[in-house]
């Protein structure tokens, strides 16, 4: 398989520039490619219920708990995006969404290949 790396720059026909949400960009991609996964590498171990507290950490939610979280407020900041392009992502297959701490060594292979993991899942149902 490809590991698509894209630019998250884009223009119009005039020539201006547009700062795509990166989010965004990956979950459109995804859904485009009919990707299997979609792993979104952050500065944070996955969706925490409390911000400051990496022990409140989801390992695994459905697409509608991720719908409950988002209307109870729960979700805030750097998290609503990419919470938003996950639902749309998820509304067209069965891709699997995982949210990781990329600054954290190993933390791919530990999501991928423990029971924990090292983030959040996100699966359809």
């Amino acid at each position: 398989g490809y590991v698509p790396v894209v630019c998250c720059l884009a223009a119009d026909a005039q020539g201006n520039i547009f700062n795509i949400n990166a989010d965004t960009l990956a979950a459109e991609l995804a859904a485009n490619l009919d990707a299997e996964k979609l792993l979104l590498l952050t500065d944070v171990d996955g969706i925490l219920l409390e911000k400051a507290d990496p022990t409140t950490r989801l390992s695994r939610l459905t697409l509608a708990q991720l719908r409950e979280l988002l209307a109870s407020g729960r979700l805030a900041e750097g998290m609503l995006p990419k919470a938003d392009a996950i639902l749309r992502l998820l509304a067209h297959g069965q891709t699997t969404v995982h949210i990781i701490n990329g600054c954290r060594r190993n933390a791919l292979l530990q999501e991928i290949f423990t029971d924990e993991g090292s983030g959040t899942m996100i699966s359809p149902t």
